[in-house]
């Protein structure tokens, strides 16, 4: 029983933990070529992320680790479903205000440097 409760209090802090940090990374980060500001609004709860992780872990150890994929896309479902574009009503403005001469430069420095790139 105690070692139970010591790994349910880890799945409950990394949860609170991914949620806050997820929410935090999501709430400060902005597109500054609109006019008037966009970003994005994240509302992971800890709870439900906590509630995620263990019914995955369980699903996971009864089948063997076979839903392992499910386990994957069921996380990024949630994470998608909590995530949201705010910013101006008219998002054409974004597709409008983008520079035609971009380059690829920071994408093919990083594939040389063999950095990746992402937000998990």
């Amino acid at each position: 029983p105690l070692l139970i409760g010591f790994y349910l209090y880890f799945i409950l802090l990394a949860a609170f933990i991914k949620a806050r940090s997820a929410n935090l990374l999501y709430a400060n980060t902005r597109f500054e070529s609109f006019t008037a500001g966009a970003g994005f609004a994240s509302q992971q709860r800890a709870r439900d992320l906590a509630w995620l992780y263990l019914s995955n872990l369980v699903l996971i150890a009864l089948t063997l680790g076979l839903f392992i994929p499910w386990a994957r896309v069921r996380l990024a479902r949630y994470r998608a479903a909590t995530l949201a574009l705010v910013g101006p009503a008219d998002l054409g403005v974004f597709g409008a205000g983008q520079r035609r001469d971009t380059s690829a430069t920071g994408g093919e420095i990083a594939e040389i440097f063999d950095i990746d790139v992402g937000l998990a």
